[in-house]
């Protein structure tokens, strides 16, 4: 099975429940690392930790069923 992921706003992308998985686990790694080691990931010059909660956010707003559009309306995708 697979759901679509909106990429940045860029459109849709097929994405498996395994990848959702994956990328889930490398942000709470992240974030628990941030935490852990506060200072670490922000005073490099590019974070990836940004892009990582953008990322979970994009993934878990359409594993509900949510698009940008919605303006707070849910629906099916």
């Amino acid at each position: 099975m697979s759901i679509n992921l909106e990429v940045f706003g860029f459109g849709f992308a097929p994405i498996s429940n395994r990848a959702f998985m994956a990328l889930s686990v490398v942000a709470d790694l992240v974030s628990t690392l941030r935490y852990l080691n506060r200072g670490i990931i922000d005073t490099r010059p590019v974070s990836v930790y940004p892009i990582l909660c953008e990322l979970r956010m994009h993934i878990a707003a359409v594993r509900m069923g949510w698009t940008r559009e919605d303006s707070g309306q849910k629906s099916q995708l």
